[in-house]
């Protein structure tokens, strides 16, 4: 596997949104490139991203990082048998709601 970084955003001739990517430790302007066909509020969210600029809300790639980097609640499984207490008390936030 090799590791790319966002060489930049383009668009083609046809003007669809191109992102280049190209590995991590060639020199810029030289080597390989492969460019990924986006959409345009892809290239638009990776543009933020990458030049750190301020938004008025999260966008999407926001969220999905934070949600990665929260640390999971344990959820009993199936055959766990605090299961059945952790679905009764469920049942009574539920109902006192």
């Amino acid at each position: 596997m090799v590791q790319v970084r966002a060489a930049g955003v383009a668009l083609d001739q046809s003007g669809q949104h191109v992102i280049l990517l190209k590995p991590i430790d060639e020199l810029p302007g030289e080597g390989r490139i492969l460019p990924i066909w986006i959409g345009a509020q892809e290239a638009t969210s990776i543009l933020i991203a990458v030049e750190g600029a301020a938004t008025p809300r999260p966008l999407a790639h926001d969220l999905m990082r934070a949600m990665l980097e929260t640390p999971r609640r344990r959820r009993p499984r199936r055959g766990d048998p605090h299961r059945r207490r952790h679905l009764l008390r469920r049942d009574r936030a539920a109902r006192s709601r």
